[in-house]
């Protein structure tokens, strides 16, 4: 385990808690990048509504595998 790991904590809390997410003045969220991209960028600054969908995006649909396989690796595959 890592050290700080907490089980069952969200990886927003955990940004939440490492000061990367921060609210702007503005009423905007500011998320610091743990590595900056090429082009130098350290943080991205979103509007609360499309923070949301971002983490919406990423949550997998009911009563789906989060690994889908395909070709010879499939359930109904004939060799």
């Amino acid at each position: 385990m890592p050290a700080g790991f907490r089980a069952g904590e969200s990886n927003v809390a955990r940004a939440q808690r490492e000061e990367r997410l921060a609210l702007t003045a503005s009423g905007q969220v500011r998320y610091a990048l743990k590595t900056p991209y090429r082009d130098g960028t350290t943080y991205i600054v979103l509007e609360p509504l499309d923070l949301v969908a971002r983490l919406a995006a990423r949550v997998p649909a009911p009563r789906m595998h989060l690994t889908r396989f395909h070709g010879v690796l499939a359930p109904r595959s004939t060799l």
